[in-house]
């Protein structure tokens, strides 16, 4: 075998193994559950007094595997978000806008709620970081019996990233 054909071996056997590697990695989610508790709840009345236009809330909470996910258990903790929810005609519109802090990257939702045919709301997924880049879809928050509690349910897919 002469030098060059040992490098081109070479060559090829780097390249399996690095496609190999890289396809061997942690494949991103594509549908997280979460049980979200409120941790803090801040609300800006702007005038006129009571719920009117451009009055906000903002809202954190902390967010636990509502199902075995992440390598951790049911209820575990995995992460945090932030949302700020902008009133435009006083209670029946809103703009929310937030973060979802989790393993591996972060979720950024954010648009108009629209109400879902089976309750709660659904709110676009507009992109992520880490293992979530490019990542799109929704949101569906859904009350449960505690009210300081809600079931999140990403639904998500991935753009191809340049």
């Amino acid at each position: 075998m002469t030098a060059v054909s040992r490098l081109i071996a070479v060559v090829t056997v780097l390249s399996v193994l690095l496609a190999a590697v890289g396809s061997a990695g942690a494949a991103a989610p594509t549908s997280i559950r979460l049980i979200s508790v409120t941790t803090s709840v801040k609300a800006n009345d702007r005038p006129p007094k009571g719920a009117s236009a451009g009055d906000t809330v903002r809202e954190t909470s902390q967010l636990l595997n509502e199902v075995q996910q992440f390598g951790k258990p049911k209820l575990a903790v995995v992460g945090s978000d932030d949302a700020t929810s902008v009133l435009s005609r006083g209670l029946k519109s809103s703009v929310v806008n937030g973060v979802a802090r989790l393993p591996g990257g972060t979720l950024s939702f954010g648009g108009k709620p629209q109400r879902n045919p089976k309750g709660g709301a659904v709110i676009p997924v507009v992109g992520g970081t880490g293992d979530y880049v490019g990542a799109r879809g929704t949101l569906w928050i859904v009350n449960i019996a505690n009210p300081k509690r809600t079931l999140n349910i990403y639904t998500l897919s991935y753009a191809t990233v340049a």
